[in-house]
């Protein structure tokens, strides 16, 4: 409902410009003291400041029903209470009172729902005496002012209809960034609790596991109990604010390696976003972890400082036993996913600096991130959105004012001194009406578009008023100048003050060289009448052009803002979705080894096969997420409690067809394998000019003939490693 609501709050503002507008016509217009009495003149004031009262209230929130009705009925009042009171027959009663009448028809044809036409019609009617004045002053009063009435009403159903298709458009789009935010906010829970299951409970399972150089078993315990907490704790969606780096450092030691000794180093108190610390704190926890099980050192140095960049680093040393970081394998997801891709997804990196026997040293790093800048808002973009289609356009826009003027025209022949040449200036002004009808439907207009169309209404403009027969008195016989504020307005809402406020200037000169050469005898209200035209054109662009710069800026936060907000809550469910299934499995799958493990006094051959057992099949998970069926799973489980060695690391696939294969190949591999046998099954992900790349290694003294012939079915090809050793290629 964003659109809809900023285009009431647009209805509102320009409709207390234009009833002001009026107001200051009504009492500038010489007319307007001539042939009043008191009773008259204090109806006249009573309607302005109503007017203005209502004008006041617009600008705030849209009138109600309510007010409305008052509104006409109080207006309908006061102008027959003005024509009553009056003098007849004064400039009063035949030049102005309709003036006043204009806001209340204009407010009832934008935002009634009822009695559209009629209403309006009633109030013009009443205010140009229509009904007794002879002549056909009334006629071209009416005539004059219904184009802005019919205008008002149409442009207010037609912005209405595209801002409710609008909002339909937007809903779809924040939906659709709901959803792909969705995608992305589970893919990231999934590595967070992934990387909270490796680093809270799969080192502890290992080290349970262990039989040669096990840790303490009251350490063991201490973790164990340290495992089951994490296993309780959710992970919050919402990573807001910052957090003192140092701190979540020494709290990450020490509670998953009590057992170091740790030298810390630090600039000073490190506050960072959130997720940095997360992501830092996490990352060196693996780190720390990975030296109590790998460097054969009990101690290290921890490093903290502030970068020039303006970000933080931490500095992870050790003098164990190094290793070479080329030689890590896939497999090894403690340091791809813990550290590297952790920090990746922060926006930081890691770089690991080490050689066997030298020690190892792991740098840490983040910066925030450079803003790119705000682009600067379409000032129109909220009117490209509501645009109506060219026809409706022209319909509801042009054709009103292009009426009047032909009534108007025709009304005033006989004050034509060359009838051919007003015919030749009405076609081009329907011309020119149809070119700014198509740029005003695309919201959009070229210079030299803007340039040809001023130099064209400013010739029209001429042309139209010297065609006019000298010595002519009434205003309404240069009817060309009401027509030529079509495009006044339409180059100023397009291209903006300079060409506008140029094309404005160019015809009002045109207008003045016609008027002072065959009006002389027009008065200055009727020359300031016919020169006004076009400058309430522009003052309706300026308005329409401000108000959409305004809106559209609000528009655009208001946007945003809903999209945030729906794109907050998809990211929470998806986040609370797959953080509460992974620790369940992990619960379902762990719990029950991590509960004996925290009851026992010592560990028994039975515990250190279960946390083993556990241990693999969670890996299972984290290495191949959703591969494996509950079929699949029980059997790989009942291989590995017979004491074969089984490795999956099967990244999610888009194609099914591929996991399928690559299950059923598995399958054929356990009904092959022995107690002592050994599977590996890896996926590579495609690459540039080749699809994903499947392998399955399988070892075995059994026969290999369930593979072999599931692999012939499949198109994959098998090979002798010998050493009762088979590969497997698709």
């Amino acid at each position: 409902m964003v659109h809809q609501q900023v285009l009431e709050r647009a209805f509102g503002r320009i409709f207390a410009v234009v009833a002001l507008a009026e107001v200051l016509q009504f009492w500038a217009s010489g007319g307007s003291m001539s042939g009043q009495r008191p009773g008259s003149l204090a109806a006249a004031l009573l309607q302005s400041l109503l007017v203005v009262g209502q004008a006041a209230r617009a600008f705030r929130r849209p009138p109600s029903q309510r007010d409305l009705d008052l509104l006409a009925v109080a207006t309908a009042t006061l102008v027959l209470a003005d024509r009553i009171l009056a003098t007849p027959g004064s400039p009063f009663l035949e030049q102005v009172t309709y003036v006043l009448a204009v806001p209340a028809s204009a407010a009832w044809a934008v935002w009634s729902r009822r009695f559209v036409v009629l209403v309006p019609l009633l109030l013009m009617i009443l205010g140009t005496g229509a009904w007794h004045l002879s002549g056909d002053l009334a006629v071209e009063q009416a005539v004059g002012a219904l184009p802005t009435l019919v205008v008002a009403g149409v442009a207010a159903r037609f912005m209405r209809a595209g801002a409710r298709q609008a909002d339909e458009n937007a809903d779809r789009l924040a939906g659709q960034m709901a959803a792909q935010e969705a995608e992305l906010a589970a893919a990231e829970a999934e590595q967070r609790a992934a990387n909270a299951v490796h680093d809270d409970v799969l080192s502890v399972l290992r080290g349970l596991a262990v039989t040669e150089h096990p840790l303490p078993w009251s350490v063991l315990v201490a973790k164990v109990r340290q495992a089951q907490s994490a296993l309780t704790r959710r992970v919050g969606p919402d990573r807001r604010g910052t957090v003192e780096l140092g701190s979540a450092l020494r709290r990450q030691a020490t509670e998953f390696t009590p057992e170091l000794d740790l030298r810390w180093q630090a600039d000073g108190p490190l506050e960072v976003p959130a997720v940095a610390a997360e992501a830092l704190s996490g990352a060196a926890g693996e780190v720390l972890r990975n030296v109590t099980a790998h460097a054969g050192v009990r101690d290290a140095t921890v490093t903290a400082r502030v970068t020039e960049s303006g970000g933080v680093e931490v500095i992870i040393s050790d003098h164990g036993t190094g290793f070479d970081p080329a030689q890590v394998g896939p497999l090894s997801r403690g340091l791809r996913n813990s550290v590297l891709e952790r920090l990746r997804v922060a926006g930081g990196a890691a770089e690991v600096i080490s050689e066997p026997g030298q020690g190892t040293t792991v740098v840490l790093s983040w910066r925030p991130a450079v803003p790119s800048g705000a682009g600067a808002v379409d000032s129109l973009a909220w009117a490209r959105r509501v645009a109506p289609r060219p026809r409706l356009i022209f319909l509801g826009f042009m054709l009103p004012v292009l009426l009047a003027g032909l009534t108007l025209l025709c009304l005033r022949w006989q004050d034509m001194r060359w009838p051919a040449a007003a015919a030749a200036v009405f076609a081009g002004v329907v011309g020119v009406a149809v070119v700014c009808t198509r740029c005003l439907s695309q919201v959009r207009m070229t210079r030299r578009a803007a340039v040809s169309l001023t130099a064209v209404v400013t010739a029209l403009a001429a042309v139209g008023t010297l065609a006019v027969a000298p010595g002519t008195t009434d205003a309404f016989s240069f009817w060309v100048s009401g027509n030529t504020g079509i495009v006044i307005a339409a180059v100023y809402f397009l291209r903006g003050p300079v060409p506008g406020l140029t094309a404005l200037a160019l015809d009002l000169a045109a207008l003045s060289v016609g008027v002072l050469t065959v009006g002389s005898a027009t008065s200055v209200g009727a020359r300031a009448s016919i020169l006004g035209s076009p400058v309430i054109g522009a003052g309706l662009a300026i308005g329409f052009r401000a108000a959409f710069r305004s809106l559209s800026n609000y528009t655009e936060s208001q946007l945003a803002d809903y999209r945030e907000q729906l794109t907050r809550q998809a990211r929470a469910e998806a986040i609370s979705r797959v953080d509460r299934a992974a620790l369940e499995y992990a619960q379902r799958v762990a719990g029950p080894v991590l509960a004996r493990a925290a009851s026992a006094r010592t560990p028994d051959p039975a515990l250190r096969m279960a946390a083993d057992l556990a241990n693999a099949t969670l890996r299972d998970e984290l290495l191949a997420p959703g591969f494996l069926t509950t079929t699949l799973a029980e059997r790989v489980r009942a291989a590995r409690a017979a004491g074969a060695r089984i490795t999956v690391a099967f990244a999610r696939q888009e194609n099914a067809a591929l996991v399928e294969t690559a299950r059923g190949l598995l399958t054929a591999a356990l009904a092959d394998l022995d107690g002592g046998g050994e599977i590996t099954l890896q996926v590579h992900p495609p690459a540039e000019g080749h699809s994903a790349l499947l392998i399955l290694r399988a070892r075995s003294q059994l026969s290999s003939y369930a593979l072999r012939r599931r692999a012939r079915e499949c198109g994959a090809q098998a090979s002798d490693l010998g050493d009762d050793e088979l590969l497997v290629r698709l």
